[in-house]
């Protein structure tokens, strides 16, 4: 005995062509198909065809719930679930959503990306805003690093002090634009100082009597 079988061609509008499980004709009646739903997966690998209806909790109906799983080593999977006036369903073949896999992928660089370059300029406010808080200012540029009160008063200048010094670069102390003391060769110099307390040279100190007003120079622990 010979017998009739149909099947349904459905044609979506992104241009995808699906065709729905053959069924038998009897008496002439058609297949009707009563519903389609489309389920999503994010996996590696591909998934295979669900075997019931509805499928396991891997598979959703709302897209939106699980793209934040989408990942660089993974993708995005659908199937249409076909199901008919007499209560029969079938699926469709599993294929991949490349369109919404890269565009979100896209995105999510996107947002990262302009999350880090945010926290950059947060991170420089910041750190101007410190600066502001002790009225010091930064100045970085081939001849070193120059840091100063706003008001101009004090300065440490790494490196040299303008285009016109030809000295070897070195740590320089400033006072009202004068250079008052540097650092250079593991040498600290300054024309004059005052020591509160006392000078250590090894194991020998001059060291000052508060009782007497006497200064003593001998050997320390």
């Amino acid at each position: 005995m010979a017998y009739t079988w149909e099947r349904l061609k459905i044609e979506y509008s992104n241009g995808d062509i699906v065709y729905t499980k053959p069924k038998r004709v009897d008496e002439g009646d058609p297949i009707k198909l009563k519903k389609i739903v489309r389920y999503y997966q994010v996996s590696l690998p591909q998934p295979g065809v669900p075997l019931t209806n509805p499928p396991n909790n891997t598979w959703v109906t709302d897209v939106s719930t699980i793209l934040n799983k989408l990942t660089d080593e993974n993708y995005l999977y659908y199937v249409d679930l076909f199901i008919y006036t007499d209560d029969t369903y079938s699926y469709s073949e599993v294929k991949v959503d490349i369109e919404i896999s890269s565009a979100y992928k896209s995105v999510k660089t996107a947002i990262a990306a302009n999350a880090l370059s945010q926290q950059t300029a947060q991170q420089q406010q910041k750190t101007q805003k410190d600066l502001d808080n002790l009225k010091l200012s930064v100045q970085i540029n081939e001849q070193g690093v120059r840091v100063q009160t706003k008001d101009n008063k004090f300065a440490i200048v790494i490196g040299r002090q303008s285009n016109e010094d030809t000295r070897p670069p070195r740590v320089g102390f400033l006072q009202n634009g004068q250079e008052v003391a540097y650092i250079d060769n593991n040498q600290l110099y300054i024309q004059n100082a005052t020591i509160l307390t006392s000078i250590k040279l090894g194991k020998f100190a001059f060291t000052p009597d508060e009782a007497t007003g006497n200064l003593y120079f001998g050997k320390v622990e």
